[in-house]
C-alpha cells in the first residue's frame, strides 16, 4: 500500500494577504454603499451599521479556502449571508423605521461582496498585491467624493475619505506580506537562516503601524469628538490656572508675606469655613506630587519607546556552523570570491584522490561564478544543496566522493 498525505480540507496559505485584500474590496462596496444611503435617503442605516459588512467579507474569505464542491460552497456563502441579515432584522434593526428597505439595502452590499468572493474563489490566475490596484481603488474614492459634493452631501465625504486612508494602510499592509513571502520563499525554508526571528519582526512591524492606524481611525470614528474638544480645554485652562496661581505664590514670597504663619512659624492659621482657599503648604505639596507624577509617566514613556525601538532592530543572523575539534579545513573551504586563481598554483595531491579534488574544485567555481555563496566554514553539503537549486543535481556523487576523499585523508 502506498501512503498517501491527505490534504487538509482548508487552505491556510497567504491567509492574512487575502483578508486584507477582501477588506479593501469591502471598504470600497461601503464607499459606494455611502452614495445609495444619500440617494435613497434610507435614514435607518448609518456608516456604523456598514462597517459590519467587515465581518461579512472575512467570512467569506474562510469559507472560500475550504476544499469543498461548488454547490457547498456557493450554499455556505448564502447561509453565511442569510444569517446576518436575519440578525440584522432582529436585533440590530429591530423597532427602527424603513425596516424592510433597510434590509434589502444590507442585502444587496452583501451580494456585492458575494459575488467577490466568488470569483476570488474560482479564478485561475494567481493574484497579488499590486500598486495597481490601490490607484484604481483610490481613483474610484475621488470619483465618490466628487459626487457627495455634487449632491450636496459634503459631511458624508468624511467617511469617504476614512475608506480611502484604510485602504492604504491595508494595502501597503498586504504588500510587505506579499513581497517578502514571496521574494524570500527560499530563506523561509532553509535552516541555516534566522527566519522565525525575520518573520515574528516584520509581523509585529506590520501589527504595530496598522493597529496604531486602525486605533486612531477608530477613535476618530466612534468617539464625540466635541466632547473630547471641551475635555481638552478644560485642561488647557486648569494648567493656565495653576501656573498662574505658581506665578503669584512666588511674587508673594519675594516680597516677604506672611501672615498665613502665626507668630511661633509652626502652625498654619485656620481658614475661614465659608471662605476657604488652599494654604500654601497644601499647594506646594500638591505641585510636588503633581510633578513626581509626571516625571513618572515621562519615564515610562521614554523607556517603552526605547523598548519599541530595540523590537525594531533586526536581529543579526549568523551561519548554521558545526564547530568540531577534528574539523577538516580543506582547499574548498578557500576558494575566493572576487579573484580568479589558476589551477596550476593549487595543489590537490596525486593520483585518485587529486582527480576528485581538483573535479570538485572546479565544479564549485563554476558554480560561484554563477552565483552562489560560499564561506569558510560552509559544509559540503550545504554546497550541495545550493548546486541542485541552480539545476545540476549531478552534484551529489560528486559530494559523496569529495567527502570519502576528505576524510579518509585526514584519519590517515
Amino acid at each position: 500500500m502506498t501512503d498517501k498525505t491527505k490534504k487538509s480540507r482548508f487552505v491556510s496559505d497567504y491567509l492574512v494577504i487575502d483578508i486584507m485584500s477582501s477588506l479593501m474590496v469591502c471598504f470600497s462596496v461601503i464607499s459606494v454603499a455611502v452614495i445609495g444611503l444619500v440617494y435613497f435617503t434610507v435614514s435607518a442605516l448609518s456608516y456604523r451599521h456598514l462597517c459590519t459588512l467587515t465581518f461579512v467579507s472575512v467570512a467569506f474569505v474562510f469559507l472560500r479556502r475550504l476544499r469543498i464542491p461548488q454547490f457547498l460552497m456557493i450554499a455556505s456563502h448564502f447561509i453565511a449571508g442569510a444569517l446576518y441579515l436575519a440578525l440584522y432584522y432582529y436585533y440590530i434593526l429591530d423597532g427602527t423605521p424603513e425596516l424592510l428597505g433597510a434590509t434589502i439595502f444590507m442585502g444587496t452590499c452583501v451580494f456585492a461582496l458575494f459575488i467577490h468572493s466568488m470569483t476570488y474563489r474560482y479564478s485561475k490566475k494567481t493574484r497579488h498585491i499590486l500598486f495597481d490596484n490601490l490607484v484604481v481603488f483610490l481613483s474610484v474614492h475621488s470619483v465618490l467624493i466628487f459626487t457627495l459634493v455634487v449632491m450636496g452631501a459634503t459631511g458624508k465625504t468624511f467617511y469617504i475619505l476614512l475608506d480611502s486612508i484604510m485602504l492604504v494602510v491595508l494595502h501597503f499592509a498586504a504588500r510587505q506580506l506579499d513581497v517578502f513571502d514571496t521574494k524570500y520563499y527560499h530563506n523561509l525554508h532553509s535552516s541555516t537562516q534566522p527566519i522565525k526571528s525575520m518573520k515574528s519582526q516584520n509581523h509585529y512591524s506590520i501589527f504595530l503601524i496598522f493597529g496604531g492606524i486602525m486605533f486612531a481611525l477608530i477613535l476618530l470614528l466612534f468617539m464625540p469628538v466635541e466632547t473630547i474638544s471641551a475635555f481638552i480645554q478644560g485642561v488647557i485652562g486648569a494648567v493656565f490656572s495653576f501656573l498662574g496661581y505658581i506665578l503669584n505664590l512666588l511674587n508673594k514670597w519675594a516680597h516677604g508675606s506672611g501672615s498665613e504663619y502665626n507668630n511661633h512659624g509652626a502652625e498654619l492659621v485656620q481658614p475661614d469655613a465659608e471662605n476657604y482657599e488652599p494654604s500654601d503648604a497644601s499647594m506646594i505639596i500638591t505641585i510636588i506630587i503633581i510633578v513626581a507624577i509626571a516625571l513618572l509617566l515621562f519615564f515610562i514613556v521614554i523607556n517603552a519607546i526605547r523598548r519599541l525601538i530595540k523590537r525594531f532592530q533586526l536581529a543579526e543572523g549568523s551561519e548554521k556552523v558545526i564547530e568540531r575539534n577534528d574539523a577538516v579545513i580543506d582547499i574548498i573551504e578557500e576558494v575566493p570570491k572576487t579573484k580568479k586563481i589558476s589551477g596550476k598554483h593549487l595543489d590537490f595531491g596525486e593520483g585518485y584522490e587529486g582527480k576528485i579534488r581538483k573535479q570538485y574544485y572546479n565544479t564549485v567555481t563554476r558554480a560561484i561564478r554563477k552565483g552562489i555563496t560560499v564561506k569558510k566554514g560552509t559544509s559540503p553539503r550545504q554546497i550541495e544543496q545550493q548546486i541542485k537549486e541552480k539545476g545540476d543535481p549531478s552534484i551529489s556523487e560528486l559530494t559523496s566522493l569529495y567527502e570519502s576523499v576528505r576524510y579518509n585523508k585526514k584519519n590517515s
